[in-house]
């Protein structure tokens, strides 16, 4: 397998966040920064995502 995660911007919960309602973690700017790199969306893509049809999800 390959690396997860090469963004620069990396995630810290030392300072408290994530813990509560109040301080929330935040994923967004390492989430974009990821889909920036070809190579690692390409490393997370399933087969089922190329579906080209209606598909029907049940649980």
């Amino acid at each position: 397998m390959g690396q997860f995660h090469r963004s620069t911007h990396l995630l810290s919960f030392l300072d408290g966040n994530g813990e509560t309602s109040d301080r929330p973690a935040r994923f967004l700017k390492s989430y974009l920064e990821a889909m920036n790199d070809k190579e690692i969306v390409d490393a997370a893509t399933i087969p089922v995502e190329k579906i080209q049809a209606p598909l029907m999800l049940t649980s």
